[in-house]
């Protein structure tokens, strides 16, 4: 993970995500809250709203996110999020699954509700992320990465109940040939051959298991893979063939619903480098 021994320090200017430079597989984030929807993500999201509340949901389940408390998504669980001010700002941190996998075993990291009680954790939460902002070494970020993964690990859930993991079974082979096909229409019928059971079991399979039917899912996958060419360079028409889109101004539209900018004012935002030690990328 460590690329570099130079103290690294500030976060960029802007209002989009970044990552220091020797701890490149940690986002991070500090602005404005938003609201959002629909959000899967490969790795475990911690967010801390600053001086206010909101409300976060997840599987047909709203929670209440009282200020100051630490909220957790394990990864491949759709959510969504509504802070109670728009003005309000927000601490956004994504974590790798296999940097968790080094203190506990990612499964167990499991949060019902993923509203956190203890202001304890929030504490330890905020002075990591002063680490990561400040001119503080790697290893020092690192440690203190492990202990609050491990402080979280004494407060998880037990593994997922039986029925979740037979989901699972299910609905991770769905979405991986989802994500192999990206720029083509997938039918549940094709689905279903994947993975060995009924279009209606696949489906009910992706809700259990993501919180997203299938046609969602492979939407989410779609438009993440277009922030990951957008990154890369490819000109906004061809991302737009690449993701599936009938045209520009469908992925241009679609994406701005869902991110809140478009993707060319997405694109504007992946300067490379913003500030002297800092990359800003969107992930969140």
């Amino acid at each position: 993970m460590v690329s570099a021994a130079t103290p690294q320090q500030g976060p960029p200017a802007g209002r989009g995500p970044w990552r220091r430079d020797d701890l490149t597989d940690v986002v991070l984030l500090v602005g404005p809250a938003q609201a959002y929807r629909d959000a899967v993500h490969d790795d475990f999201k911690l967010v801390l709203l600053e001086g206010h509340g909101g409300t976060v949901r997840r599987r047909d389940a709203g929670y209440r996110v009282p200020p100051g408390r630490l909220v957790v998504h394990h990864p491949g669980t759709a959510h969504a999020g509504t802070p109670d001010d728009p003005d309000g700002r927000w601490r956004v941190m994504c974590v790798p699954v296999d940097l968790v996998a080094e203190v506990t075993d990612p499964v167990r990291l499991r949060f019902d509700p993923p509203v956190l009680p203890d202001p304890g954790l929030a504490h330890r939460y905020v002075e990591l992320f002063g680490l990561f902002e400040g001119p503080t070494p790697a290893l020092a970020c690192e440690a203190g990465l492990f202990d609050l993964v491990l402080a979280l690990a004494k407060v998880a859930g037990a593994a997922p109940p039986p029925g979740t993991v037979r989901a699972a079974a299910i609905a991770e082979p769905a979405r991986d040939h989802l994500a192999a096909h990206l720029d083509q229409n997938v039918t549940l019928a094709a689905l279903a051959g994947v993975t060995g059971t009924s279009r209606f079991g696949v489906t009910r399979a992706c809700v259990a298991h993501f919180g997203l039917p299938p046609h969602a899912l492979h939407l989410r996958l779609r438009l993440d893979h277009g922030c990951e060419l957008i990154r890369r360079g490819v000109p906004l028409a061809e991302a737009s063939v690449l993701t599936g889109f009938h045209d520009q101004a469908h992925f241009a539209r679609t994406f701005a619903r869902t991110y809140g900018m478009t993707p060319r004012q997405f694109r504007d935002s992946w300067t490379g480098r913003p500030g002297p030690y800092r990359k800003q990328v969107r992930r969140l």
